[in-house]
């Protein structure tokens, strides 16, 4: 009887030293989290370290803690080595039939939330890298449009022979020459895309097919034009 009490007591006196070390357990993580959450609540600014861009954002450290920035809260303002944030750039991008590709957002409202200036940066950014040419597949949810489309070189628009999508079509033009970018729609190509038996099933099969050939007579058309 008398050893079975004192099992007891010491499997007690065992768990509350359990439980005592881990209430005064503190590790430098844990010291580094309350310095952040410190750190919001004074809103006070802090610099990160960009490891990559994945789809939909970036993953960064700060303090050492791992963290993932969505592109919507992404800024390019503060980029103070142009350089290392195009090396990362390069690599991070997908590499499709020879072509470096950066994947497109999961959400569509995170690419409405990157303001004007922001875009105008990237391209900024994107004239000292590598590259020749730069496409962008752009739609009327991305902010400062025409600004960007003012920047191209070249202008694709893809129409249809339906009342609806000429319709629209008008009121886009309309829209371009109210805000002053007559330029911009003069510039522009409307492409009316014909009917192919059969699209590329990946993105991986986009230099062959009836699509690759049409775009490359569309492409080599407008070379010849000395657009």
């Amino acid at each position: 009887m008398s050893e079975e009490i004192k099992k007891q007591e010491t499997m007690d006196d065992f768990a509350q030293e359990i439980e005592a070390s881990f209430s005064n357990f503190r590790d430098a993580d844990m010291e580094i989290w309350d310095k952040l959450e410190q750190m919001k609540e004074d809103k006070e600014a802090f610099e990160v370290t960009i490891e990559g861009i994945v789809k939909g954002g970036a993953i960064a450290y700060v303090e050492g803690i791992r963290a993932f920035i969505p592109v919507s809260k992404l800024s390019l303002e503060y980029v103070k080595e142009p350089e290392e944030f195009l090396k990362r750039l390069y690599q991070t991008v997908e590499r499709v039939n020879g072509m470096d590709m950066v994947l497109p957002a999961s959400c569509g409202f995170d690419l409405y939330e990157i303001g004007k200036e922001e875009w105008q940066r990237l391209l900024e950014l994107l004239a000292g890298s590598r590259y020749e040419v730069i496409l962008l597949d752009l739609s009327e949810g991305i902010r400062g449009l025409f600004e960007i489309l003012n920047r191209c070189g070249r202008i694709y628009t893809i129409v249809r022979e339906d009342g609806f999508a000429e319709a629209k079509l008008e009121q886009y033009e309309e829209t371009l020459e109210r805000s002053g970018y007559r330029d911009v729609r003069e510039r522009m190509r409307k492409v009316r895309l014909p009917v192919f038996s059969q699209l590329p099933r990946d993105m991986n099969h986009l230099d062959s097919g009836e699509l690759a050939e049409f775009t490359g007579k569309v492409l080599e058309a407008d070379e010849r034009a000395g657009i």
